[in-house]
């Protein structure tokens, strides 16, 4: 931990100039996904914060990388733009400058649409993506009754296009896990990452979850167990 005193009050910040472990990879996966951009004015430089419903995690970050500072909750925020209605609080973790350096190296001191990663470990590559399908990934599955089999369909949703096809060709050279990108839909700035063969989709939550970890968006990782159980 490094001291800083900034408008008169002490901050504590876990810097890091690589990917140190699974913890490491995990956040900044996250923040990929997640997390929000502040650009620099005349007084202040380039910042990060990441917001939430999963307020645990968020509480995680706080007390790992910044420890002295305030984890805000507020109530639900819906976005009119991207169809988003809010249902549950979040909470909201505002990063101090000083990571600004570090969360540069990796590629995402950027607006979401622009960001592409550098420097991740390939050692840490599967804790880095199941922080961004923790963030912004999900799983839906179910049961095809006229073939009597399980259906799945695994989904990264991201405004950036290169990012995804980052994600896609690390996939395929790492674990020849093949997936397919597309736009998400006619009138939103985003594209999916997507996987629907179930055999697949087990692979590769088999390489998410093969380091024990215990920080992951809980909800999605029971939810992970009971398609698992059904393959």
């Amino acid at each position: 931990m490094v001291e800083y005193i900034v408008n008169n009050k002490k901050v504590l910040v876990n810097l890091f100039d690589e990917i140190r472990d699974e913890t490491d990879a995990y956040f900044i996966g996250y923040l990929f996904a997640d997390g929000g951009y502040h650009a620099p004015t005349h007084k202040r430089k380039a910042r990060m914060a990441v917001s939430s419903t999963d307020i645990d995690i968020i509480k995680f970050f706080a007390q790992y990388y910044q420890p002295l500072t305030e984890v805000i909750v507020r109530n639900p925020n819906s976005n009119k733009e991207r169809s988003i209605v809010g249902k549950l609080q979040y909470s909201n973790l505002v990063f101090s400058s000083k990571f600004s350096e570090t969360f540069a190296k990796f590629g995402v001191l950027k607006l979401k649409k622009e960001r592409t990663f550098h420097n991740i470990p390939k050692k840490f590559f599967n804790s880095f993506l199941l922080g961004i399908f923790d963030a912004d990934g999900s799983i839906s599955w179910g049961h095809r009754k006229d073939r009597n089999r399980v259906w799945a369909d695994f989904k990264i949703t991201h405004q950036s296009h290169k990012f995804l096809l980052q994600i896609q060709r690390t996939l395929l050279e790492m674990y020849g896990i093949p997936t397919f990108v597309t736009v998400k839909g006619s009138n939103e700035d985003c594209y999916v990452l997507r996987i629907s063969d179930r055999n697949i989709v087990k692979s590769l939550f088999d390489i998410l979850y093969a380091t024990p970890f215990n920080l992951y968006n809980a909800r999605k990782f029971n939810n992970y167990k009971l398609f698992y159980n059904e393959v």
